[in-house]
Parts: structure tokens; sequence; C-alpha cells
């Protein structure tokens, strides 16, 4: 390669580094004269399939990344078939050039770590893993401003991988969390947390925390050993420091920072001298709050998707035999032990895919696991499966319990009844009596039977549900039967009907509140007098679960009204979260797909300088961390007009499946264009306007799909212009369809600030 002149357009000056995958060349782009940065795949390796997949991943990846913090990239192509991308030329130091001068001051840390830790929180809000973070892929520019690169071995967390291996060990010795050197599946942001940690040690030491003669050495020090005093080797540092590096090198990575911001946060905190949790060096615990933890740093049998009582019952026992399960038994093998062991076989294979890609710390196929690992994993599933099958059976023997009693009760009722009116008119000795008394009953079964049947029919009648001047009404789609549900005039937001179809939900202040259609009557589910902001509530399409952003955290549990009444504390409600609780983003609102088996989420995330609005898709296990995100938008893979400028959505509709509707911010605090965003082909959005001119908002399906609703304001009519609400069957968008709005008063929507919040009763 020392013949090499150019590399497509670009000219190359010389070679800047090489390393397994790929050598990297100063260039320069004629076109824009500017020096550049060429990444090239080494020849020898075009054979390998594998190798051009994970080179071109890593273009890939990269562009889905926009963040002052991240190596930008200019371009990406081929190059007599050898595949190329151009980045900025850092003509900086790294990080590691850095560190050979020596340790660095906590301020100069503080101020790297910030930077780069806001890079690496939008990696992980797009679901990128960094996984190979060290001194080396810390660059600066001619300013001295640090810039995360070399994203090649990321983890996309987006299902299935194709033919890229996700439980191969990857990353570089020194720096890899023990998950990783454990060869585990489930890496998440944290990792580069713990990655981050060590390189803080590195930083303000000018030492490594684990060093051996061998990479496995040095990988079984991250799984086995406490996290070195790094007083030990600077004692001028402050005493709080360690705390900061503990937490974020927790060998257990439930216990560290769950964002790298948050660790930037604590070490700038340690930087201005203010006080930080400590670390206690005694019990090697970590007490943020005076309460030794030394027993919750040990593994810890996660019992999250199993009822309380389950829960608690189980965790008596484990608590019970805790002594015992810890001590090597006499002729048997100390659990610690087992748990080394089950490492080592994915630690071989590291070093043997070190070896052959020549140090760039990559392994090309699927780790090889013991039998012993099999067994225990395979009798941990079990358990669990066990554990929720009693909880479930508990549920349903209570339910049936309850339905008995009521059936024996309302059976006694009538039978008393029948026996009181008949009694009667014997004792009146007459016929007419008799004859009159089942008259009654006759007319009273029959009046019943009629009130019943036109509650149903009315429930089953597509009918909306809205906001006009903070009071909630309903509507049919006809505009019949229109109907006042409350009359407070308190603020409502985030309507939402419930499986019954006759149930809505709605947030008013810091309450979630209900509103039966049928009988009209209105009460609190559940009041968070704790917290500054409650922002979205949904029970899910079954009725099993209920989600709900409290302070920006997500809290997904069983939907049991009567125990979420009682949700009235933040320890509560965190017990509630029998399923998940998420805060790794901001989390504002949330939308259930079909079966359960996703959610979709309106988060924040840094952009530009500024929080901005995303839609996070997950795929859903409960018991399990939400880490399976299968997409994210806008500003990954598009973006809309005027969205980095506000980078708001005032709202976001999903059918459950694939296509979401999204609106920007054109006018009146949220009505824009429409846009419809199919998730299963990641093509940028189509602008529907079903009207064919703005805005829109509030757009929402039914539970089948087949039709939506929104508000509109005609921007024709100007400060005039007044909110209609639309019922429109979703196969005939772009079929040019005339639209008319649901008849509603003409005195409602009086103002142009009015936000209606539709929703469609569903289908049953």
């Amino acid at each position: 390669m020392a013949s090499l002149e150019k590399v497509g357009r670009y000219e190359i000056k010389g070679e800047l580094g090489r390393g397994g995958m790929a050598t990297v060349y100063r260039g320069y782009d004629p076109m824009f004269e500017r020096e550049v940065a060429v990444k090239l795949m080494p020849r020898e390796f075009l054979h390998d399939p594998q190798f051009r997949i994970r080179f071109e991943r890593e273009a890939k990846t990269i562009a889905l990344l926009e963040h002052p913090a991240i190596l930008p990239v200019y371009d990406v192509g081929e190059h007599e078939g050898q595949p190329f991308f151009v980045m900025k030329l850092m003509s900086g130091k790294s990080l590691g050039d850095k560190l050979k001068d020596g340790p660095l001051s906590i301020e100069e840390a503080s101020a790297i770590m910030k930077r780069i830790a806001s890079g690496l929180d939008e990696a992980h809000a797009k679901g990128i893993v960094h996984r190979d973070l060290k001194p080396g892929n810390i660059l600066f520019d001619t300013r001295g401003e640090a810039y995360v690169a070399d994203f090649g071995i990321a983890k996309v967390m987006q299902g299935t991988q194709g033919n890229m291996t996700g439980s191969g060990i990857i990353g570089t010795p020194s720096y890899m969390s023990p998950e990783q050197a454990r060869g585990e599946k489930d890496i998440d942001g944290r990792s580069d947390v713990y990655a981050l940690g060590t390189i803080l040690f590195e930083m303000l030491s000018g030492s490594l925390p684990f060093e051996a003669d061998t990479p496995i050495g040095v990988a079984m020090k991250h799984i086995t050993e406490p996290v070195p005093h790094i007083l030990e080797k600077n004692p001028d540092l402050p005493e709080s420091v360690q705390g900061v590096i503990a937490q974020a090198m927790a060998k257990d990575r439930h216990e560290r920072y769950a964002m790298p911001s948050q660790m930037a946060a604590a070490l700038e905190a340690v930087a201005r001298g203010e006080s930080v949790p400590q670390f206690d060096a005694a019990t090697a615990a970590w007490k943020p709050d005076g309460v030794d933890r030394t027993i919750a740093r040990q593994p810890k049998t996660r019992l999250s998707n199993v009822s309380p009582t389950v829960a608690a019952k189980a965790g008596e026992t484990l608590a019970g035999r805790g002594a015992a399960a810890t001590a090597p038994t006499s002729g048997g093998v100390n659990p610690g032990l087992v748990l080394v062991l089950i490492g080592v076989p994915a630690i071989l294979v590291f070093i043997i895919g070190a070896i052959l890609v020549g140090g760039s710390m990559i392994s090309g196929g699927n780790t090889a696991q013991t039998a012993t690992a099999a067994f225990i994993l395979n009798q941990t599933q079990a358990a669990n499966e066990k554990l929720t099958a009693v909880a479930q059976l508990q549920s349903q023997i209570t339910a049936t319990a309850i339905a008995t009693q009521q059936a024996q009760l309302s059976s006694t009722q009538q039978s008393l009844a029948a026996t009181g009116t008949a009694q009667a008119a014997a004792a009146q000795g007459t016929a007419q009596a008799q004859r009159n008394a089942t008259a009654t009953a006759q007319i009273q079964a029959t009046t019943s039977f009629a009130a019943t049947a036109t509650a149903q029919a009315g429930v089953n009648n597509p009918k909306v549900a809205f906001v006009n001047a903070n009071d909630l009404w309903v509507v049919n789609v006809d505009g019949s039967n229109l109907k006042q549900l409350t009359k407070d005039g308190a603020q409502k937001i985030q309507l939402r009907w419930l499986s019954d179809g006759r149930t809505i939900t709605f947030i008013s202040g810091k309450c979630v509140r209900s509103a039966d259609y049928v009988t009209g009557q209105v009460k609190d589910l559940v009041c968070f007098s704790f917290a500054e902001l409650v922002e979205g509530f949904e029970v899910s399409p079954d009725g099993r679960y209920f989600g709900v952003a409290v302070d920006r955290i997500l809290y997904i549990g069983d939907y049991d009204p009567p125990r979420l009444a009682q949700a009235t504390s933040r320890l509560r409600i965190e017990q509630m979260a029998s399923c998940l609780k998420f805060e790794n983003s901001p989390v504002k609102q949330i939308r259930w797909g079909r079966e359960n088996k996703q959610v979709a989420l309106l988060a924040l995330a840094p952009l530009a300088g500024k929080q901005a609005d995303y839609v996070m898709l997950f795929n859903l296990n409960c018991g399990q961390p939400l880490n399976q995100l299968k997409d994210s938008f806008p500003g990954t893979r598009f973006t809309l007009p005027g969205f980095d400028q506000l980078p708001q959505l005032s709202s976001y509709g999903w059918d459950a499946e694939s296509y979401f509707a999204l609106n920007n911010n054109v006018r009146n605090d949220g009505y824009g264009d429409l846009y419809l965003y199919n998730s299963s082909n990641f093509r940028p959005p189509t602008k529907i306007n079903p009207l064919e001119v703005c805005c829109y908002r509030d757009t929402s399906w039914n539970n089948d799909g087949k039709a939506m609703t929104f508000a509109f304001q005609d921007i024709r009519d100007g400060a005039q212009s007044r909110a209609r609400i639309y019922y429109i069957q979703f196969a005939s968008l772009g079929t040019g369809a005339q639209y008319k709005p649901i008849p509603l008063p003409e005195t409602f929507f009086a103002t142009a600030s009015e936000k209606p919040f539709p929703a469609i009763s569903p289908t049953r």
C-alpha cells in the first residue's frame, strides 16, 4: 500500500495508522480543499465476508450519529473493490498520546469526560453501544476538543444482527466490562460506562486499574478483582473521586451509572469541590445514603416479572439461604468459581480472535458455552417460568373466587326477591295479585334487557372522546349522542380508551383519572402528589399492564386499579413496576404495540446542544431490561422541516404495528404538517396532509388500525382558525377521498390554542 496515490477522488498523503481491520491514511479532498482521514479495508481480508460486513457496518453506524463529540463521516465509497469511508482529520493527539506525558488534572479529566459522555448518551439513545472505548479512540482537534472515534465494533441493538454474532467477545481487555469478558449477549450502554471508569482511573493515576502478563489475565481481573483504590496511586486526589470510579466500574452493571452523563456530572461535582456519595473501602460497598449495600453487590436473582407476593416469598427464601449459597460445600464447587469457569471458554475464544485479527480483539464466531453454563441458564429460566405460572394461577384463582361469590350473591338476592314477591301475593290471597307480580317482574326484566342492549350498542358504535374548553366529551363519529363527561374545567391531556370500550383514561395535573361513558362516573385512578411531571399513561390493549411516565421515568406493571390507587409515593410506584422501570432516557409518553410485545416511547435525547423529542421503538419482554431498540426517529434516519430549530413532537400516533403519524410544529403550539413513517422499511416519511393543506395534531388510530382521527386547523383561516375533528378510514388516504369533520356545535373550540386530543373507541 506504500505506492497508493488515490482512493476515489481523495489524494493519499501518507499512512496514519494500521489496525486489525483497516488502514487509515491522511488524504486530501480537492473538491472541498481540505485534509481528511481515509479508512480503507485491507485487500487481504476481501475474501472474508465477515470483515467486509464489519467495515460496512461501521460506516452505517457512524452515519446514524450526529453529535459534536462524535467523529463525523464525510463520505463512503469503494475503491477497486475495497470499501472506504472518509472522516474528519483529527490533527491533535489522541488521549492515549496525552497520557504518555503523565496523569491529567481532575479538571482536565472532567472537561474531557463531560464532552464525550454527551456523545455517548446520543449513541445510546439510538441503541448504539461503542464496546471498545479506550484512550486511543478519543481524539482531539486543533482546539483541544475531544471526539469519540472508531464505532467499527459497536453493537447496534436492533434485533438480530444477520451473520454478525452478538455473543462474541468484542473489545480491548484493559477497558473491557465484566459482562463483555464473559461473552454475554445483552451488552448495553452501561458497558461503556464501565470503560469510562477505567479510562478515568488511567487519566488520573497514569496507570491502568488491572494489569497482567496476558490479555486473559487482564480480562479475568475485570471479572473477579475489586476496583483498586486510586488514592494509593495518586494521594493528592479528592477522596470522593474513588466513589465515582467505584460506581462506574461496579461488577454488577445495575449498580453503575445508568448514563455516561451521570458519571460526568458526578466527576464535575468532585472537580468543583462539592461532596458526592462516598465509597466505603472497608466494606467495598457503595453507600450513597449511609446505608450499607454490601449485599446488593452480590449476584441477584431478578424477580421483577412475578407478582410482589411471590417475589417477596422467593426473596425471603433466598435471603435465608444466602450464607449457605456463597460458601463452598464439602465435595462441591464454589458458585463463584462456577461463574469464573463459565467465562473462561468465552475469554479463550476472545484470545483466539485477537490472534486472528492482529490485535483488534474481534472474535468471528459464536462464543462456546459450557454445559455448566447451559444448565444454570436453563434452571434459572425454568425457575422464573414456574414463579410466573404461580403468580398467574394465583390471579386466576382470585378472579374465579370473586366471580363465583358475586354470582352466588346475585343468585341469592334474586331468589329472596322472588320468594318475597310470591309470599306477598299468596298473603293477599288473590290470583290478580299473583298476575300483577308476574307482570311487574316481566316489565322489570324487559326494561333491564333494553337498558343493557342500549348500553352495549352504544359501546360498540365508533365514537370519539375529545377535550373542549378543558372538559371531556364523547360523540359518535356521525355527530350523534354528544355527551359531556366532566364539568370541572381542569386541563386534560393524553386521552386513551380502555379495551372495555366504555372507559376513558386521561391525565389532569398530577392525577391519572378515568371516566365511564355509560354511567358518566369520573374518578381518580392514581394521584402522584410527590411528582413534578406526569405526562403519559396508557393501559395495554389486553388490559394486562399499565405504563406511566412520572418525572420522565417509565414504570410498567400489572394493571390492578385498586393497587394502582395506592401508588401515591415513589417507593410504591416502583413496587408496582413489576414489569419494568426505565430511566436510561427521559420518557414523556408511551404507546403500546399489539400483544404487549413492543412499546413506542416519546423520549428526550441531546441534539445539537438541545434536548430533542425522539420516538424510540423497543421490543418489550417483561422482567428484562428495555434495551432492544428497533428504531429511533426523527434525527437519525430522517428529520422534519424545522425540527432542528424546534426539536419537539407535539404528538405522535402509532397503529401499534408499523405506521407512525408525526407532525412538526408550524403554528398554535403544535399544529403542523402531517407525516406518515413506516418503521418496517426505514424510508423517509411522506407528507400526507389528508385535507391537502396544513395543519394537524394528535393523530391516532383505533385498535385494529383501520380508522384514524386527528385535529385540524385550516392555516388559510389565519388567526380565526378553529380546530375540527376528523374520523377517516386509513386505507382511503391517497385515493382523492373528500373528508368532512365530525359535526359539532359551532361554539366548540372557541380559541386557536385548543388541543382536542381526540381518541377513537376500540372495535369489539
